[in-house]
């Protein structure tokens, strides 16, 4: 029965399974290590774990509700014109057997794509740009390993947001806007990642979003994986950009204009924490090095 059903899904050990994610850790681990010897670092790399999962667990509630508010408002989620019923689903599942699931697979998902696809090759990137700026002769320079660090995360999060949408891209009733979405959301999934030098916010993120998406009845990238929860949520959807229709939340034009706005929030924050870490003033040996991080709250400069 589905109990049984998603209950073996969670038995994903294989010996391969496990080979894969052995190094999918290792690689998080060098990619942490490359980034964390950027001296002086930008204040985000020294985020502790608590705030990374509380960072990811408000996004995800925040742009849920961001999406989701607007249709209800508009009566998207009524029987009416246009409406439609979702994809019947199986019996009713547990809902902390939901969450459970849902936080295996988030964590797949960001071991694989993040903790190894994004971490290797950028961390490769960063490590081959830093030997060239040795060559010759910048790598001492205040701010250039910063700046190298930024736009190394931002194009390589790019190429692999594009891989994650396109793997998605197959789902049902996937629509333009809704590919768009799961690229946006990999972006920001990816720029947590990079700029926390760890998955765990991205992983609060996916596993929150996932698994309330699902407990409130909603398609999640076009899947009906089960009813709402004891009643709660929605049968159905009107068709259009306002709720997503069927397939589901992801589809829905709000969230596009909330992932935007999330991610231009993201890159804003690195570039400022990047900017901080130089300060140029008048002395004759030019930009000189800012602590992010002064014990007594006061900014000191120190010769580089």
């Amino acid at each position: 029965d589905v109990y049984k059903r998603q209950l073996s899904a969670l038995r994903f050990f294989s010996i391969a399974d496990g080979v894969l994610l052995a190094m999918c850790l290792l690689v998080g681990l060098l990619l942490r290590w490359v980034i964390r010897r950027l001296e002086p670092p930008p204040a985000s790399l020294g985020q502790t774990s608590w705030r990374s999962v509380a960072e990811g667990t408000g996004l995800a509630v925040g742009l849920l509700a961001a999406t989701v508010v607007p249709a209800v408002a508009a009566g998207g989620f009524r029987p009416g014109p246009g409406w439609q019923a979702y994809p019947a689903a199986g019996e009713p599942i547990g809902m902390a057997l939901i969450w459970l699931f849902f936080a295996v697979q988030a964590l797949l998902e960001e071991l694989v794509f993040r903790g190894f696809a994004m971490a290797l090759v950028a961390a490769t990137a960063l490590v081959l740009v830093r030997l060239v700026l040795r060559r010759w002769g910048m790598d001492r320079s205040p701010g250039v390993l910063q700046w190298a660090w930024l736009w190394t995360g931002l194009l390589v999060n790019l190429l692999v947001s594009a891989l994650f949408g396109l793997v998605h891209a197959d789902n049902p009733n996937a629509t333009p806007v809704a590919v768009l979405n799961v690229v946006l959301i990999s972006l920001v999934l990816g720029q947590l990642v990079w700029t926390r030098a760890s998955i765990l916010g991205a992983w609060a993120l996916h596993w929150v979003w996932n698994a309330l998406v699902v407990t409130l009845g909603f398609p999640i990238s076009g899947i009906r994986f089960a009813p709402p929860i004891d009643g709660l949520g929605v049968a159905g959807a009107r068709d259009g950009l306002l709720t997503g229709g069927q397939f589901g939340p992801e589809g829905a034009l709000p969230l596009t204009i909330a992932l935007f706005f999330t991610l231009g929030a993201l890159v804003w924050q690195s570039l400022r924490e990047v900017v901080a870490t130089i300060s140029f003033d008048d002395e004759p040996n030019g930009p000189v090095y800012r602590d992010t991080k002064p014990c007594d709250g006061s900014t000191s400069t120190d010769d580089p």
